[in-house]
């Protein structure tokens, strides 16, 4: 008797970005991936704003689920970022259970909220130097419980079952790490700047594990909003027209579309020098560790204006990330499949984590966090801003001029 294995549906991906809201599912046969179905709705009708905004698309999720080619009810959600608070600590070598406890005994200074209405949960990058000391860098993660709670009783309200939550910048890098499989791979350090439309976040991981977090303040509203100014444009027009300049060759003149640039230079220049600034500060801190390209993806990284100014300005070689490499989306006639993809990074990373390829290893990649209290001396916040700013960079509007050469390409 000849048994097959049948086709294996993930659960649906879910990702509540500002202006757009994806669902994706695989299907796993065997070693291959293959996209079952996918799906984008324009979000920024939604009259709801504010930290319910996701939990309001809920019964639109629904019904995509219903009418769009997806099978099942089981949901992986990625959180909104606007949700989570990120900080980043430093702590002496501690087992983990110590780790726990220290986080718990300062997260009253580290968040504005009581931890008791807060879930925390912190990744752990590594050891660092400090002086003459050894130091371990930890980035913490929380969200307020209620909107977990709320999200979940959402979900389950409208007959969806929530497989699990994860947080975007892990979703992100998910697709990074399923590559990772020979030994020389876990000392490969990965960049990806997510450009979306209110923040940029970049993510820093080596081999299998995240390893930096930083959210940027400049977004595609910011841009547009230059152009709006220039011009006289709404802000609805200025999105349009630079959606329509993004489709043409860079090399292709247009006084328009050069009065465009004039007016988004300096907003994108400044994007530039802070994610060279998150280079710099990884180099410095994490000594040895040097990335060896940069990978553009989310809703404004298909702007040749924005990819070209990280490509003059940046020493590390800069591309556009594809998430869906290695897996088969020939068949599928689905219209966002259509494209660099880049903005699908966080959704295919949720699509992602219930794989059952032996090559891709599924940690909880977060961990929880212990009751028991310690002397919260042992724990030191890390102002990121500052500590990248006097990680020996020259206040400069071109981030190459770097004081030490030694790790100038960064």
């Amino acid at each position: 008797m000849i048994f097959l294995r049948r086709a294996e549906h993930l659960p649906i991906g879910v990702d509540f970005g500002h202006e757009q809201l994806k669902l994706l599912q695989l299907r796993e046969y065997g070693q291959t991936l293959s996209v079952h179905a996918a799906e984008y709705h324009p979000v920024e009708d939604s009259t709801v704003q504010g930290p319910d905004r996701a939990i309001s698309l809920i019964p639109r999720i629904k019904s995509i689920i219903q009418t769009r080619g997806f099978s099942g009810k089981q949901v992986a959600a990625v959180l909104p970022r606007e949700w989570v608070q990120v900080k980043t600590i430093r702590v002496p070598p501690l087992a983990e259970s110590e780790m726990k406890s220290a986080i718990e005994a300062e997260s009253r200074q580290l968040f504005t909220i009581s931890p008791d209405k807060l879930t925390i949960r912190f990744i752990s990058a590594g050891e660092i130097r400090q002086g003459t000391d050894t130091r371990q860098e930890v980035i913490v993660l929380a969200v307020e419980t209620r909107l977990i709670d709320h999200l979940l009783e959402s979900f389950y309200q409208s007959g969806l079952v929530v497989d699990s939550l994860d947080f975007e910048p892990q979703a992100i890098y998910r697709g990074i790490e399923r590559f990772v499989r020979r030994k020389e791979d876990e000392n490969e350090i990965h960049v990806l700047v997510d450009l979306g439309a209110c923040q940029t976040q970049v993510v820093i991981g080596r081999g299998r594990d995240v390893t930096f977090v930083k959210t940027i303040d400049i977004g595609g509203q910011k841009i547009n909003d230059c152009v709006a100014r220039k011009l006289n444009l709404t802000l609805e027009e200025a999105a349009s027209l630079r959606r329509r300049f993004a489709e043409m060759p860079l090399k292709e003149k247009d006084s328009v579309r050069q009065t465009v640039q004039d007016a988004t230079r300096s907003i994108i220049g400044d994007l530039v020098h802070e994610v060279s600034l998150c280079l710099r500060y990884y180099s410095v801190t994490f000594r040895g560790q040097r990335p060896g390209k940069v990978h553009l993806l989310g809703g404004q990284a298909n702007d040749p204006s924005i990819q070209a100014a990280f490509s003059q300005s940046l020493v590390v070689p800069v591309e556009l990330y594809y998430p869906f490499r290695g897996v088969n989306v020939q068949h599928t006639s689905i219209e966002p499949l259509e494209g660099s993809l880049g903005e699908w990074g966080a959704c295919f990373g949720a699509a992602l984590k219930r794989v059952r390829n032996p090559v891709i290893r599924h940690p909880s990649g977060t961990s929880g966090f212990g009751r028991r209290k310690t002397d919260v001396r042992v724990v030191e916040v890390v102002d990121l801003p500052s500590a990248m700013q006097s990680a020996e960079v020259i206040e400069t509007s071109d981030p190459r001029k770097l004081r030490n050469p030694e790790v100038s390409h960064a």
